[in-house]
């Protein structure tokens, strides 16, 4: 069945701009990865995950997967790591270091708080020195009895 060349232009076009979407998300995965290096093996499956059901949908949305569209995709992806590729990715690494921090500090703010009530704990109930510390498991110590006679 053959595509109209009008409606082969716009596909091409649409290819083109899913082309730039995929490399945004690649550069969103990149980094990630270069922020947190352990979430390589997750932001790789995601991105393949994504770029799989991209096309498949495209195929479907637009009555099969033919070389143009592959084309498309091609052209958009390397138009857009070859212009704004470098800019969107410092703007997700500076995205991705302000949640670090923030998560840091919340993670300090958090340990000092615990801290703070574990030391207003055991103020407020001296006894538990006998049943143990809180925040462990709690061991009944048993006095030491002298020997009868």
């Amino acid at each position: 069945m053959t595509v109209a060349p009008g409606r082969q232009g716009l596909e091409l076009l649409l290819s083109g701009l899913l082309g730039i979407g995929l490399g945004v998300v690649y550069d969103l995965g990149r980094a990630l990865r270069r922020e947190h290096p352990g979430a390589t093996i997750p932001a790789d499956g995601t991105f393949a995950l994504v770029f799989f059901l991209t096309l498949w949908l495209s195929g479907i949305y637009m009555g099969g997967l033919r070389l143009y569209h592959c084309l498309g995709i091609g052209l958009g992806a390397a138009g857009y790591f070859l212009t704004l590729s470098a800019g969107i990715t410092g703007v997700f690494r500076s995205v991705f270091r302000f949640f670090g921090r923030l998560r840091t500090a919340l993670g300090r703010t958090a340990k000092k708080t615990g801290r703070f009530l574990k030391k207003l704990a055991k103020k407020l109930f001296p006894s538990t020195a006998i049943w143990g510390t809180i925040g462990k498991a709690s061991t009944l110590r048993t006095r030491r009895r002298e020997p009868r006679p």
